[in-house]
């Protein structure tokens, strides 16, 4: 599947790969309660960890290589946000590898590791995401409304040239009834009916455009 380069569509990318790492984290806390030699322990504590190291992933390298590629530089609001939720996501990123009974000691505790999610994890990931989408939803729609502009110059100055095309046409058709020469009014009549015929769409589509 083709992968969406747009504004929104790095937003949703980005939402995807870091919006479950709250989660993660938080079946951390619980997960460090559990008997690690269990298999549904180790099957969650995989999938847990699978999340917030994609998460990682997506704030250290792939947001920023992504929005080069579009061209847009975010906020400071932003990357500020970013490097937060990064600070919080990286102290549990070095407990991954180590037991799971090991890993609230790492973080201070049963009770400082939850509230470190609580307190911390949780709050500064989700206003990343909720910075991100503002600013990428807000320049999304300044392109759209650039492209939309753009457009309507197009239509306006493609009017210009069928209203000079249609005084060309009236000319002729002056010159043909002066000269007697029928073929020719009978072309230069043609050319009018296209030319106003096109007048007609091209005010049609501007109307359009406008609505949008």
């Amino acid at each position: 599947m083709k992968q969406d380069t747009s504004l929104i569509g790095l937003s949703q990318t980005c939402f995807m790969a870091v919006g479950p790492a709250r989660i993660a984290i938080c079946a951390l806390t619980l997960l460090s309660e559990e008997d690690p030699r269990d298999p549904a322990t180790q099957a969650r504590l995989s999938i847990a960890k699978g999340r917030i190291k994609r998460a990682d992933h997506m704030l250290r390298e792939t947001f920023t290589a992504e929005l080069a590629k579009i061209g847009h530089a975010p906020g400071q609001a932003v990357i500020n946000a970013r490097d937060d939720a990064l600070h919080c996501i990286s102290p549990v990123l070095r407990t991954l590898d180590g037991p799971l009974d090991q890993m609230a000691e790492q973080m201070g505790g049963r009770l400082a590791f939850r509230n470190f999610f609580f307190d911390e994890a949780e709050p500064r990931i989700t206003f990343f995401l909720e910075r991100m989408t503002e600013d990428l939803t807000a320049a999304a729609e300044g392109e759209r409304a650039a492209q939309q502009l753009k457009a309507l110059n197009s239509v306006r100055d493609a009017k210009g040239v069928g209203r000079a095309i249609s005084l060309i046409a009236i000319n002729a058709a002056i010159e043909a009834s002066r000269s007697g020469d029928r073929g020719f009014k009978v072309i230069a009549d043609e050319v009018k009916s296209l030319a106003a015929q096109t007048q007609k769409l091209l005010g049609e589509l501007g109307d359009a455009l406008r609505q949008t």
